[in-house]
């Protein structure tokens, strides 16, 4: 998969929600699990995430300073 993004003067708007639910929907048969990243410091995207049920599985760090945040989900 790639990467998604929101543009900054649109968050807040449900799209994120929206954009994680239809690439879910999309799964091929098969999918056991979805598994995303994001930045340490990204805590409105790891509520998001959060609330939609992923888990915070590892933390990965990239250099001091910058750590990547590595969620699960059921399929």
């Amino acid at each position: 998969m790639g990467r998604i993004t929101v543009a900054p003067d649109a968050q807040g708007q449900g799209i994120g929600t929206r954009l994680l639910g239809a690439l879910e929907r999309r799964a091929p048969v098969g999918v056991e699990r979805f598994t995303l990243f994001t930045g340490h410091l990204s805590t409105a995207n790891i509520r998001l995430y959060q609330r939609l049920g992923y888990i915070e599985e590892r933390h990965e760090t990239l250099k001091p300073g910058v750590d990547l945040v590595h969620m699960t989900k059921a399929a």
